[in-house]
């Protein structure tokens, strides 16, 4: 019984450095990727900001020339 327990916690003693060694990279794998779709979603919302703004612009525009043409 006491050889069974020595083996098997032989086993997990061998097995887990190179598990705690996979997690560690997937963990930073997974922090790259946070980053960078963090950086992207950042990106996308500095482009749909600017986008509302001309189309605002663009609105005001065409207020402008419909107030003009219905003058005429």
């Amino acid at each position: 019984m006491k050889r069974l327990f020595a083996f098997f916690a032989g086993v997990l003693w061998l097995a887990v450095p190179p598990l705690a060694a996979q997690s560690n990279k997937l963990i930073r794998e997974l922090e790259n990727k946070h980053g960078a779709l963090q950086k992207l979603i950042a990106d996308t919302e500095n482009l749909l900001k600017n986008t509302k703004k001309d189309a605002a612009s663009q609105l005001n525009s065409l207020s402008a020339l419909t107030g003009q043409i219905q003058e005429r």
